[in-house]
């Protein structure tokens, strides 16, 4: 709200080290413990971070969220999510 940001990409990747795997394989792979929020579908998870971020209340200025995967292998950018003020 202070940089009068009124709109937010999220993008996510293919090929990402947090797909098709678990917390616990990462926990165990890393020695951390904490959650890594892991991705088993890329749109359910962009629909999910979008309305994170679209009900932050320090966010509420924004009048567009868009979730996009970029596809590592073609270069290809798709938008998955999207919600724009009314």
């Amino acid at each position: 709200n202070v940089l009068g940001v009124r709109i937010i990409v999220v993008m996510q990747h293919t090929c990402c080290g947090l797909a098709s795997v678990s917390d616990d394989e990462l926990r165990a792979a890393t020695g951390a413990d904490l959650p890594f929020f892991p991705i088993d579908d890329h749109h359910a998870a962009l629909r999910e971070d979008c309305t994170t971020i679209r009900n932050a209340d320090y966010l509420s200025r924004a009048d567009v969220v868009a979730g996009f995967i970029y596809d590592v292998n073609t270069g290809v950018i798709t938008e998955s999510s999207r919600w724009e003020r009314s």
